[in-house]
């Protein structure tokens, strides 16, 4: 069992089937169709979300929560899940759209650094990476056994021009944490990112 299964058994979870707020502030942007890679796709709530729009999603978690007994079964085909840490994923397909939601907050800036560099592979020329993250918050780790980091703003940022993104939109908002984890309120960014 990893950390995060651990951690997921002891309580640890996200209580919304909702998708995430960076898709619905880049919704208007997107393509109509296409191919995703929802990484750290937890519940399926955003692979869900982008299913039932025509969309063929590749969704990937280090913890398989068995979210696909939730899809309506005429979806399925257009879902492919696989157990991965996001860092050992292959990115050997191309992508209209790479979503990252929730997830950075647990890596840290090296390990963000290599996703980047890694998702950038397989992002089409026009495509969207849709990011969201919390940069403040008490760390999880003794409760649950996962790190939590908090990357500033400005830190991220850099590592998006490093990697030749541009930032199409950015909202901040301070907000309660969608896991049970922590309940506090936190800064919160969502932000849309397009090769430049």
């Amino acid at each position: 069992m990893n950390e995060w299964e651990k951690a997921y058994t002891n309580g640890f979870l996200v209580n919304t089937n909702k998708p995430s707020e960076v898709i619905l502030l880049a919704q208007d942007l997107l393509p109509k169709s296409g191919k995703v890679l929802d990484i750290g796709c937890g519940n399926g709530r955003n692979t869900i979300y982008f299913a039932n729009k025509g969309y063929f999603v590749d969704a990937i978690d280090i913890v398989d929560l068995d979210f696909l007994k939730e899809i309506p079964k005429e979806l399925l085909p257009l879902v492919n899940y696989k157990k991965t840490s996001c860092l050992d994923y292959s990115f050997d397909s191309r992508y209209d759209i790479i979503v990252m939601a929730r997830l950075i907050q647990y890596l840290t800036v090296d390990e963000l650094d290599l996703l980047f560099k890694k998702a950038i592979s397989s992002l089409k020329k026009e495509g969207y990476i849709l990011l969201s993250y919390s940069a403040t918050g008490k760390a999880i780790s003794e409760k649950y056994g996962v790190n939590k980091y908090n990357h500033p703003l400005p830190l991220v940022l850099d590592l998006v021009e490093k990697h030749n993104l541009k930032v199409i939109t950015l909202k901040e908002g301070n907000k309660v944490g969608i896991h049970l984890s922590y309940k506090e309120d936190a800064i919160t960014y969502d932000i849309v990112l397009k090769l430049l």
